[in-house]
């Protein structure tokens, strides 16, 4: 009996873990316990669930350079009935790590950190709401006015003209953080664009989330490469 529960359990735990394939990071998977004695299935995860979702690195003249953050933070239901039970229970897997309880407060973002590891800093202010799941907050490297609302689904911060122009167009990379402490510990998301970032992703590379010679690049395909795979002005990259 109790291995034909194991087997229905661990079953369940695999069908959710291929639900969540291709996403970023690891998910967590919890059970209501239920009454005494019901069962009780729970998994460990990293935790952030608000990624880089895209960047604009080289807009049009007189506009900002921008990066878009997005939680990627969801729900799946699968009821959950053992034999031997009087009860069912309620399997839950969560992409990305909010607990449970603090789920519909969405990701608090308070003192994360967005850099292009060139001593270029930005901190999110705590007047920023938690971030709903499936929400945006789009940055832009310029002056302007905060707009925390995330009733349209986005909020709008701005950095100050301290930080205009930060991204080399031939090539650059973004990091997040979450915290003023930059190590592989506490990076949460990296990415790169026309060049290696080679010594630039020692703490992506460290965290297993990239490498030092990997870029994105907008090359045509089958090794070839032309003027058009050049970043032109206003185009962004988006995951």
């Amino acid at each position: 009996m109790n291995a034909h529960r194991s087997r229905i359990i661990g079953g369940l735990m695999v069908l959710i873990l291929v639900l969540l394939g291709g996403g970023f990071g690891a998910g967590v998977i919890e059970a209501d316990p239920g009454p005494p004695g019901g069962p009780s299935v729970q998994t460990s995860a990293p935790p952030a669930s608000v990624l880089i979702n895209e960047v604009m690195p080289k807009p049009e003249a007189g506009n900002y350079e921008w990066v878009e953050l997005i939680n990627r933070t969801y729900r799946i239901h699968l009821p959950v009935v053992l034999k031997g039970f009087t009860s069912s229970a309620t399997l839950t897997a969560e992409h990305g790590a909010a607990p449970l309880a603090a789920l519909s407060a969405g990701a608090d973002l308070d003192g994360y950190q967005i850099t292009d590891e060139d001593e270029h800093v930005y901190t999110i202010p705590s007047a920023l709401p938690p971030v709903p799941p499936g929400a945006l907050v789009l940055i832009y490297f310029g002056d302007g006015t905060d707009d925390y609302d995330f009733s349209d689904g986005k909020a709008t911060l701005y950095t100050g003209s301290a930080l205009a122009d930060i991204f080399e167009d031939a090539g650059d990379q973004v990091s997040l953080y979450s915290g003023d402490v930059h190590n592989a510990s506490t990076i949460v998301d990296f990415v790169a664009w026309g060049i290696e970032p080679q010594e630039d992703a020692a703490n992506a590379a460290a965290a297993g989330l990239w490498q030092s010679y990997w870029f994105l690049t907008f090359e045509s395909g089958l090794g070839d490469t032309w003027d058009g795979d050049v970043l032109a002005p206003n185009e962004s990259l988006g995951r």
